[in-house]
């Protein structure tokens, strides 16, 4: 693989279709960087099942997020086409691979609970999960949980975990 950078991530966010375009373009905003992170997270992690069929992305948000998110119905990763699913707040992310939950929307029943194998990732700061995605000034930048991630059994490209503005046990 050629070298991981910052701005390798950078062009890779910037350059997927269906994620940052595709989600500006319906207008969408700031929350088509949140989609694209959370795509490349995706991308860039593994699961310790091997499971072939759809890579499950449930979204408890608001109802834009929840729109934004469904511009990757149907991505390819590794293999596997994302298929996006809203959650109640009441619902357990039991059959989900990878979870978002967004600020602005009832804190679901969940948050701070073992999500299993899922890669969860939240803009939230009431609600415990792998990836934090936060403002910094003009830009959004990301906090890694690695106890949260070690203990799904996930593991993360240790290239990408460089990029983290924090690496909490």
């Amino acid at each position: 693989m050629a070298a991981f950078t910052a701005t390798t991530l950078a062009l890779a966010v910037s350059a997927t279709p269906g994620a940052v375009q595709g989600a500006e373009r319906q207008g969408y905003g700031s929350e088509a960087i949140k989609v694209a992170f959370t795509f490349n997270f995706a991308r860039y992690s593994r699961w310790p099942s091997a499971s072939r069929g759809p890579l499950k992305l449930c979204v408890s948000a608001r109802a834009d997020q929840v729109r934004a998110f469904a511009t990757l119905e149907r991505r390819d990763v590794s293999g596997r086409a994302i298929d996006v699913v809203e959650l109640a707040p009441a619902e357990a992310p039991s059959h989900c691979d990878i979870v978002f939950i967004g600020a602005g929307a009832p804190r679901p029943e969940f948050c701070g609970h073992d999500a299993g194998t899922a890669l969860t990732v939240t803009d939230r700061t009431d609600c415990p999960s792998m990836v934090e995605l936060f403002q910094a000034g003009d830009q959004v930048r990301f906090n890694v949980a690695l106890e949260r991630v070690k203990a799904s059994g996930l593991s993360m490209n240790p290239k990408l975990l460089a990029l983290a503005a924090n690496l909490r046990k």
